[in-house]
């Protein structure tokens, strides 16, 4: 009788584990199938923009390297244009720029990837202007840009839209995709919140969790 007893306790406890237990499976292969590029903002030599002893360089990779992480348990297959401190152009560059940026256009126009998603910090000559702000490429992008922006505003507790960038990365680009700025250094706030791994992960999430909604509503999740 002792021993129905705890057979019938097992029983009961997977009934409750079993559920949970697929319902984490599901989650991890929300973006199974979806392949996205990370393009992580500058690099080098190219430090991108400055501002009180704060580099975007190291920023904008330390967020790209993150988001990954964070794509990649949703079951997403993830190629990065920018995988270290380093840029993409050659040794016996000529113009390391042109070089470095027609490499990172040349991985992402690869007909296997769905979207990109291009990692920025920007800067501005009053320290007064900040904000998480997402810049799209064509009337395509413009849904996911806005998916983007909308998490943002609401985790990050702003208000700001999107916007139609005018940025090579962008332009030259044959997929569908978004470049966002991700904080002003040049906002003492936001430098501050930005070089800390809190905020970074907040950054993450909403993105992440944007391109589950967004593959969601196109129903390819």
């Amino acid at each position: 009788m002792k021993k129905l007893r705890w057979v019938f306790i097992l029983f009961l406890a997977l009934l409750l584990f079993i559920p949970s237990y697929v319902k984490t499976i599901q989650q991890g292969k929300l973006l199974s199938g979806v392949t996205v590029v990370l393009d992580s903002g500058h690099g080098g030599k190219d430090l991108g923009a400055s501002d009180g002893g704060v580099d975007e360089a190291p920023l904008n990779l330390a967020i790209t390297k993150k988001l990954e992480a964070k794509l990649k348990t949703l079951g997403c297959q993830v190629i990065l244009t920018r995988k270290d401190e380093n840029d993409l152009a050659s040794i016996t560059a000529v113009n390391r720029k042109k070089e470095d940026m027609n490499k990172r256009i040349s991985i992402i126009n690869d007909e296997k990837n769905d979207l990109f998603i291009s990692i920025h910090m920007n800067k501005y000559q009053s320290e007064d202007v900040k904000g998480f702000h997402v810049f799209y490429k064509d009337d395509a992008s413009k849904m996911l840009a806005s998916y983007i922006q909308e998490k943002g505003n609401v985790v990050l507790e702003q208000d700001k839209t999107i916007t139609k960038g005018n940025f090579f990365i962008l332009n030259e680009s044959r997929i569908q995709g978004v470049l966002i700025e991700c904080g002003f250094l040049s906002n003492p706030d936001d430098r501050k919140k930005l070089t800390s791994e809190s905020y970074q992960n907040k950054i993450v999430d909403c993105i992440a969790d944007s391109l589950v909604d967004y593959f969601e509503s196109k129903g390819m999740s």
